[in-house]
């Protein structure tokens, strides 16, 4: 930003100058940090870095645009992802220790006959269940 004041020659002094401008606050977005940045008179690519314990998911950094307005738009390009033995937090911003609980609907078929075996065959079909419901209330959830 270009700020120019001109004299014309009279006899006054300027006392203050207040400046305004817009910028795009510091953000955590998907598993990727943003700096404050100025805004622009167009959108303005800005690149990230990616989060404690975590990695680029290829070659291009994390990019976000700063609109003119000084509010962040969509991801423009590129993306983290958390390093083995951690998982992104509920709102991606950070990636914390432990692996993903993962809830199972397991279907079990037996014979007529009771059988003391239990083994893969007797699987019929395995479907993930919906996280936001929960593993608990049903006696055939099981929770890995």
């Amino acid at each position: 930003m270009y700020l120019a004041v001109r004299d014309e020659g009279s006899c006054s002094s300027l006392i203050s100058l207040h400046v305004y401008y817009y910028v795009c606050p510091p953000t955590v977005n998907s598993l990727a940090a943003y700096r404050l940045t100025p805004a622009g008179p167009h959108l303005l690519p800005v690149g990230g870095a990616c989060v404690s314990h975590a990695h680029l998911a290829g070659l291009t950094p994390p990019t976000q645009l700063c609109t003119s307005t000084g509010v962040w738009y969509v991801q423009a390009g590129g993306a983290c992802q958390c390093d083995a033995g951690y998982r992104p937090n509920n709102d991606s911003t950070r990636c914390v220790a432990g692996s993903l609980s993962v809830c199972l609907s397991v279907t079990i078929s037996f014979t007529s006959r009771p059988r003391r075996e239990f083994d893969e065959r007797h699987v019929t079909a395995v479907r993930p269940i919906n996280r936001a419901a929960g593993c608990k209330g049903n006696e055939n959830n099981v929770e890995l």
